[in-house]
């Protein structure tokens, strides 16, 4: 290929340099916090935090969940909560198992809202006296 053939627009270093500013300027934000370079790991724990397993299955663990992508992490968040909120329901039917359906929802909400909260949202507690007679 002939080389002399092919055509140089030539360099205006003020068309250039203005274009340079202007794109410099879109990117600057002087409310945005200068970025911190990112840590991949965090520190190594002294402690384990399982006490039965051992270090090289739990390191391998943590790897796992490190390298897990975003959406995998917030499903086993969700089951998690899930499984948290089936264990509390089991726990009041345990606690009340003479319970009406209504009462064990209302019990689980003051579990999982707090008392305050429950009763303001879904009223007070009602006991069914002939549910819990025996």
């Amino acid at each position: 290929m002939d080389y002399t053939r092919i055509k140089i627009p030539p360099i205006n270093p003020i068309t250039n340099t203005q274009s340079l500013i202007s794109n410099l300027n879109e990117d600057f934000n002087p409310r945005r916090r200068p970025r911190r370079p990112l840590r991949r790991y965090p520190p190594l724990r002294k402690y384990s935090m399982l006490t039965d397993t051992s270090p090289q299955i739990e390191q391998l663990q943590l790897d796992l969940l490190r390298n897990a992508p975003s959406w995998k992490k917030a499903d086993m968040w969700a089951q998690m909560v899930q499984t948290a909120k089936l264990l509390a329901l089991r726990g009041v039917k345990a606690r009340h198992p003479k319970a009406s359906e209504n009462e064990i929802n209302r019990r689980l909400a003051g579990l999982l809202l707090g008392e305050e909260l429950a009763e303001k949202v879904y009223g007070p507690l009602i006991v069914e006296e002939n549910a819990h007679a025996a």
